[in-house]
């Protein structure tokens, strides 16, 4: 099972994952986790790839299945022009939701790119990154934080030390400085980053969608969860395809889906 991840351990992931300690913040997050996890699985080779998920397709080709728990919508419509074939997805809105999605290709309703569309708000939240951090929104845009960028962010903000946040994701910084209360958005109110036990639940149901497609009980591709109270059945859904999704609108990236996971005319 391959563990892919080209950032290093911030000082918020041991709050959110069992296998994450203080001593690991700095060290690469994949062989670290790695190599923490490992000896609980016996019967799963872990293996760590300290790349970008994109760099890892380029060298192996096309997965079977991608377990998503990245950090923005960009990033996601990113991932799904990977073209996994089977797409098991959680994400976490600041304190307020848990989002599952899961789909498996070729397939009629909707994709990542299609749940985590281009929205206007996703505008707004870059530029409230790059004014918080300092930094131009084209910057943000770029994903990852280079040195230059790193120095900027520093100089901006003397808590932070410019070694530490190199190829750290802009949306990742961001949720840190927020949950040490050390951002404000434009408008002057406090930023709030997902609380641990949310993007624990977010883990949970992860698992939870993982073995419904396994066991092909999955009937919904689209699944809103309440942190705050008793997961609901009913908000369960099928979420169509989007008509202008830039992955599922592209004739040649879903004529290459089918070929690639098909065979004989068959979903694989």
């Amino acid at each position: 099972m391959p563990i892919v991840d080209p950032k290093v351990v911030g000082e918020g992931n041991p709050n959110r994952c069992l296998y994450f300690t203080g001593d690991h913040v700095g060290l690469p997050k994949a062989p670290t986790l790695a190599q923490a996890a490992q000896p609980d699985f016996p019967g799963l080779k872990l293996e760590p790839h300290a790349c970008k998920f994109g760099e890892l397709i380029a060298k192996t080709g096309p997965v079977d299945t991608a377990i998503v728990t990245v950090d923005s919508r960009r990033a996601r419509r990113s991932l799904q022009k990977e073209i996994p074939r089977r797409v098991i997805d959680a994400s976490t809105t600041d304190a307020r939701a848990v989002i599952v999605h899961s789909h498996s290709q070729p397939t009629d309703d909707a994709c990542l790119a299609c749940i985590y569309r281009h929205v206007p708000d996703e505008h707004a939240r870059e530029r409230s990154i790059a004014e918080g951090l300092g930094i131009n929104i084209e910057t943000v845009r770029e994903g990852f934080i280079s040195a230059d960028a790193a120095a900027r962010i520093a100089k901006a903000h003397f808590s932070v030390e410019a070694s530490t946040i190199v190829g750290k994701a802009y949306d990742t910084l961001f949720k840190e400085l927020c949950s040490a209360q050390a951002l404000l958005t434009p408008e002057g109110r406090q930023v709030l980053a997902p609380f641990a036990f949310v993007s624990a639940l977010a883990g949970v149901l992860l698992v939870v969608e993982l073995l419904r497609s396994n066991h092909q009980a999955a009937t919904t591709n689209y699944w809103t969860v309440d942190p705050w109270g008793a997961p609901i059945g009913r908000l369960r859904r099928p979420r169509p395809r989007v008509p202008d999704c830039e992955f599922c609108a592209d004739d040649d990236a879903r004529s290459l889906a089918y070929s690639l996971w098909t065979r004989s005319g068959e979903v694989r």
